[in-house]
């Protein structure tokens, strides 16, 4: 069992924190009960290829803010369906290289 305190003022606030948190524990390799981070393997050419793709996002920055101010704006379900686009019910879930087409769709619905 795990205890965790997260101390908030706003409940966009702890909402925000949580997902930072959820994000950390998935780069990080978090996935089972032991709480270990697996061993990330190191590949030279991979690092090669996303240089020359699209600028890389950063998760906090670019989908998170989106998804807390479409949540604001527009409710929950706004994301929900956007996410459920990608599979997934949570942001922390989409795949790092389908970042730029979530945050063109949040984008596109916060317009």
């Amino acid at each position: 069992m795990y205890r965790i305190e997260i101390q908030a003022e706003t409940l966009s606030e702890l909402a925000q924190r949580m997902v930072l948190m959820g994000a950390q524990l998935q780069r990080d390799g978090v996935t089972d009960e032991s709480a270990e981070p697996e061993p990330k393997a190191k590949s030279k050419p991979a690092a090669k290829t996303k240089e020359k793709s699209a600028p890389s996002l950063s998760f906090e920055q670019d989908v998170t803010s989106r998804v807390l101010r479409l949540v604001k704006v527009k409710g929950k379900v706004a994301v929900t369906d956007i996410l459920e686009g990608f599979g997934v019910s949570r942001a922390s879930q989409v795949n790092e290289s389908d970042w730029p087409a979530l945050v063109e769709q949040l984008d596109e619905a916060l317009a």
